[in-house]
């Protein structure tokens, strides 16, 4: 895609930017949004990209004994992107979501950081409705540990994406799982 980008931008006064966030517990912000006219600005992308996706994805911390990376906070990914399109005045602009489709946690609201995700599993609690906040597959009342489906992680998901559909930004997705 960033080659094609790359290749599409490359003879025209246009200006076209292309940037990449990263999700899983956190969202992160691989490279910001810039022009792509050239490969070798593709490639440095590209590199970028896949070194920055590598580091996430073999990054280990744990809590209680899980891995607090391994849950899939869509809510997060998607105020990353939009929060980064909202830097620039572009008439057009697209967010392309690279997902599984199933959420798993979501933003946690009760940190500075503005996309930090929810770590379910902080306590030994059972509870539905614990301390932590409410973690739960909601139509089977049960508690999510981390790679279970989420009902409030998808329910402020579909939020999200709607207050992004509603800033005129389109969004494109693609399933991956």
């Amino acid at each position: 895609f960033i080659t094609s980008f790359a290749e599409f931008s490359e003879n025209t006064d246009a200006i076209r930017k292309i940037g990449y966030v990263s999700f899983n517990r956190n969202a992160h912000e691989t490279f910001p949004l810039q022009e792509c006219k050239d490969s070798t600005t593709a490639n440095s992308l590209i590199s970028t990209m896949k070194n920055s996706t590598q580091s996430i994805l073999n990054t280990y911390n744990t809590t209680n004994g899980y891995s607090n990376n391994r849950w899939t906070n869509i809510e997060g990914g998607l105020k990353r992107g939009w929060d980064m399109l909202n830097s620039t005045d572009a008439a057009n602009k697209y967010l392309i979501l690279l997902s599984d489709g199933y959420p798993t946690t979501y933003l946690n609201r009760t940190t500075d950081d503005l996309y930090d995700g929810y770590i379910p599993k902080t306590t030994n609690s059972k509870n539905v409705n614990s301390a932590e906040g409410i973690f739960a597959n909601t139509p089977l009342q049960v508690p999510c540990w981390g790679t279970d489906y989420s009902d409030l992680g998808a329910i402020r998901t579909r939020e999200m994406a709607t207050q992004i559909k509603n800033a005129n930004i389109d969004i494109m997705v693609v399933g991956t799982g």
